[in-house]
């Protein structure tokens, strides 16, 4: 006779463990899945934030030029002589990075530039929307579109970040007043 046999049996005991092995490598992926979608996230935030930092720059520095002396699709000479009379600034795209340079010193500004295919970095604009040119009278100048387009290798996919930025010191009509700092 056989006694009361209380315990698993070697088939109970090798079906909890293949359950529990679905079960963990279910929590494995989905774990893995949470942390892949952080790690995107917190890139695109990061990538947002220094296109975001670069614009703002770009737009305060152009918000206070007071005359251009030169400019091209993917770079700007100008002056400001309410802060540093006769210096040149400069802001330029150079291959995948963008310097800014004051008085002759560059400063990198950003770095990872995706392709600019057919957009340049700066689109120059009079009061009717026309392209303007250093040609033209600096006081026709109505705003400058800048475009940032940035990389990201992960993904293999270019980011574009755009603003459009109206000179102040410019004495156009209808454009915005310059701020005075002396008051």
């Amino acid at each position: 006779m056989h006694g009361n046999n209380s315990g698993f049996t070697l088939v109970e005991i090798i079906a909890t463990l293949v359950i529990l092995g679905v079960i963990g490598s279910m929590a494995g992926f989905g774990l893995a899945a949470g942390t892949r979608a952080y790690v995107f996230s917190k890139e695109n935030v990061e990538m947002a934030q220094r296109a975001q930092f670069a614009l703002n720059r770009i737009r305060l520095e152009m918000l206070h030029m007071d005359s251009i002396v030169s400019v091209a699709p993917n770079s700007i000479e100008y002056t400001n002589i309410t802060r540093a009379p006769g210096v040149q600034y400069r802001i330029e795209r150079n291959a995948n990075q963008l310097f800014i340079s004051v008085g002759g010193n560059n400063f990198l500004l950003l770095d990872n530039l995706g392709t600019y295919t057919s957009d340049p970095l700066f689109r120059y604009r009079d009061n009717q929307d026309d392209p303007w040119s250093a040609v033209d009278p600096f006081f026709e100048l109505n705003h400058i579109e800048v475009l940032i387009i940035l990389s990201r290798v992960d993904q293999e996919q270019d980011f574009e970040f755009r603003t459009s930025i109206n000179p102040r010191n410019n004495g156009a009509r209808n454009a915005p007043k310059p701020i005075r700092h002396d008051q």
